[in-house]
């Protein structure tokens, strides 16, 4: 017995809406929450932004969680990652 070939289905499916955010994702209000939320979206790690910046990762840390601020050497970097 010889079954017969089978015929591919082709579907095709549009997904609309907004895509799912992570938990802890932020509605920022702070330069510190502004800079977390692009890095998100832009799926960077700390120690990448820490690269862009010329930083360490200690200071995209407590900026991130407005422990501390940025000083003036750093904004013209960071609004230019801020975009």
């Amino acid at each position: 017995y010889e079954a017969p070939p089978l015929r591919a289905i082709v579907t095709s499916v549009v997904l609309r809406g907004e895509k799912l955010k992570p938990a802890g994702y932020p509605n920022p209000k702070t330069l510190g929450e502004h800079m977390k939320k692009i890095r998100i979206d832009r799926r960077l790690f700390q120690r990448e932004l820490t690269d862009i910046l010329n930083v360490d990762t200690v200071s995209i840390e407590h900026w991130e969680n407005g422990n501390n601020y940025p000083i003036k050497k750093y904004l013209p970097s960071i609004i230019d990652f801020l975009g």
